[in-house]
């Protein structure tokens, strides 16, 4: 985690020293956010000096994404990394809109342009199943618009990006998408490569900056 109290670039790199001692084939890595209640955020409405401020946590995001690259980590995914063969083939099916499905209390499953959320509570699951029923909380289908801008939304958590071709399109068809895009690209925060847009380590920082225009 990155952002939490007391952390400092020192604290922070005698974490990945340990980390890169342990050798794991796969770490996960998340600002901690604030947007939310929680024991966190209401420590930090009463002390905020205890906490890094935003530009020390990019600054420590930035330099986990060099010291574990530098190791040999596959940067994929805007808060995993990897060692080569060693993604998270589950999560890659949710960010790629692969069919998953939803098995269990409270899981969620996708197919095609339809999303749905199994009942979060064990009694309701199980009641429903025992009177044959899909034991659905909502389900949802999705318009093509709304399909386009799901894929760019997921597609550009991942270092892969999005084809070039949809991300003309979607930007076409929304004039704020399109110029926030011609900034992040300015600015260096996307980029072109191979026919694909894809966003940089800092563009990640600031994604949602240019992705809130698609909600």
């Amino acid at each position: 985690m990155l952002g939490i109290p007391e952390q400092t670039g020192e604290s922070l790199s005698r974490s990945l020293d340990e980390l890169m001692a342990l050798g794991p084939q796969h770490v996960s890595v998340y600002l901690l956010e604030m947007d939310k209640p929680h024991r966190l955020r209401r420590l930090h409405a009463r002390h905020p000096e205890r906490f890094p401020d935003e530009e020390a946590a990019a600054a420590a995001y930035l330099a986990v994404h060099e010291r574990l690259t530098a190791a040999g980590y596959e940067h994929y995914e805007v808060s995993n990394f990897a060692r080569p063969g060693c993604r998270s083939a589950h999560n890659l099916r949710y960010w790629r809109r692969l069919p998953v499905h939803a098995l269990g209390v409270a899981a969620h499953g996708q197919d095609g342009d339809r999303r749905w959320a199994n009942l979060d509570t064990l009694d309701g699951y199980l009641g429903a199943v025992e009177r044959g029923e899909r034991p659905l909380a909502w389900e949802q289908r999705l318009t093509p618009a709304e399909l386009e801008a799901e894929e760019v939304l997921l597609g550009l958590r991942l270092a892969e990006g999005i084809p070039g071709t949809l991300a003309d399109r979607v930007a076409a068809a929304r004039p704020g998408f399109a110029e926030r895009l011609e900034d992040f690209l300015e600015l260096g925060l996307a980029e072109r490569v191979g026919g694909r847009l894809r966003l940089t380590p800092r563009g990640w920082l600031l994604s949602n900056e240019l992705l809130a225009e698609l909600v």
